[in-house]
């Protein structure tokens, strides 16, 4: 837009100055053809300095002076007679052999065209100066400009709407490729569908080889994953139960349970890691409600002796930019940690942050966790306590899930006097940016 609009004022600027210069010639050109006339009058009247014979010029806005050698001017037509005409002898000196008229301004910056002979007049050697109003020229002048930037004006709104139209039309397979990739992310459909133009054909055919490779690459991994948890569940649950005979040592059967229990937190870890997470690469939020809601049912059943109170501070309209499997998974490992260790109240809050995203918070009046071990808690196989149940992977799971979704989890001190787990997420549009 920017080189149309140079070029468009570089042409319209040519054109003034063409039009312009014909003028001036078209000026000028009459100026002569007119002169005899002037010239034969001045002959036939005689040119009197004492003002005794009629100093008429023959043809209205047409007028004359005289300039002596020493620039000043001796007489002037009856037309001329309004005007000072200072500075027009300096202007039009030595130009008494051109041919041609040249524009001369005067008094308040008037302009005139003047043609200028040279030659003696009643004896006194100077120029005569025939002039031609330029009150005409003046104001075609001013009307050129003003419609030349209504020209200029209305020719650029044009071309930029006649551009813009194009951009969008040329545009618009690009919009349907990024409506249909977006619902894609969005598992609203898996390919992509739409007709589109020849140039495009070759990207959307990669695109759909290489989505539909990895939905199948994903679904060969969740299967694979399935069978290997199924086949190492089971030999650790044989070789549990081997080591628990009396025929062994108590000492050895301690180092083997020990040493199995290690082993079976590290499969559990790694399945569960490779298992979750993976709804990232997708763009979906999930009701916040249902999910606690179902998990508040379950959990009050295993520790119905607690009687914990849960406050929940959120809406049915409350959504987490996460997966729903990915939700259940950090919700039931943060609500369950929850129930063990508080006391009698628990609290989950949403809050909205200045991005775009969101902000969770996790808080109960239990015993807290020390700042010195704030981040070791994530680690794989570190426990909240030193209790031998759990494997200790269930926070560690919630951080890499949290990870794979651009978003951070840690802990922080809760109004209720115990733990308070935060985490906050992006907003969705981030993930495909990022």
């Amino acid at each position: 837009m920017l080189i149309i609009t140079a070029v468009t004022l570089a042409l319209a600027n040519v054109y003034y100055n063409d039009k312009q210069q014909s003028l001036e010639l078209e000026y000028g050109s009459d100026l002569l053809e007119r002169l005899p006339m002037v010239i034969e009058t001045m002959v036939t009247q005689g040119v009197s300095f004492e003002n005794t014979v009629s100093e008429t010029m023959p043809l209205q806005g047409y007028m004359g002076a005289l300039c002596d050698d020493y620039g000043e001017v001796i007489w002037k037509s009856v037309q001329a007679k309004a005007f000072e005409l200072k500075e027009l002898c300096q202007q039009v000196q030595g130009k008494g052999s051109s041919a041609l008229t040249i524009p001369v301004r005067v008094d308040d910056n008037k302009l005139f065209f003047a043609h200028v002979l040279s030659g003696t007049f009643n004896g006194i050697r100077g120029d005569f100066v025939a002039l031609r109003d330029g009150q005409a020229y003046e104001q075609w002048r001013a009307e050129s400009v003003e419609k030349a930037l209504i020209t200029v004006i209305l020719f650029l709104v044009t071309a930029g709407v006649a551009l813009y139209m194009t951009f969008r039309w040329a545009m618009r397979p690009l919009k349907t490729l990024e409506t249909e990739l977006q619902h894609v992310s969005e598992q609203k459909q898996v390919a992509l569908n739409e007709p589109y133009p020849y140039e495009l054909k070759p990207v959307v055919t990669a695109l759909n080889s290489v989505m539909g490779e990895n939905i199948h690459r994903s679904q060969r991994y969740r299967h694979s994953l399935n069978d290997l948890a199924h086949s190492l569940k089971t030999r650790l649950a044989a070789m549990n139960v081997v080591c628990q005979e009396n025929s062994i040592a108590p000492h050895v059967q301690a180092e083997l349970l020990s040493n199995l229990s290690q082993m079976n937190a590290m499969v559990q870890y790694q399945l569960k890691r490779g298992l979750t997470g993976q709804q990232a690469l997708n763009k979906q939020s999930t009701p916040l409600l249902e999910i606690v809601d179902n998990l508040h049912q379950l959990l009050d059943k295993i520790y119905a002796d607690k009687k914990i109170e849960l406050d929940k501070r959120i809406s049915k309209d409350d959504e987490i930019p996460m997966g729903r499997d990915d939700l259940m998974e950090v919700m039931g490992n943060l609500l369950e940690n929850g129930f063990r260790y508080a006391i009698s109240k628990l609290r989950i809050s949403q809050l909205p942050l200045a991005n775009g995203g969101v902000q969770l918070r996790i808080e109960d009046d239990g015993p807290g966790v020390t700042e010195s071990r704030r981040e070791q808690v994530f680690q794989r196989g570190v426990r909240l306590d030193e209790k031998p149940t759990g494997q200790g992977i269930g926070l560690a799971v919630c951080a890499d899930i949290v990870e794979s979704y651009r978003g951070e989890i840690r802990i922080e001190d809760s109004d209720l006097e115990g733990a308070c787990f935060v985490i906050e997420l992006p907003p969705v549009e981030d993930w495909w940016d990022q």
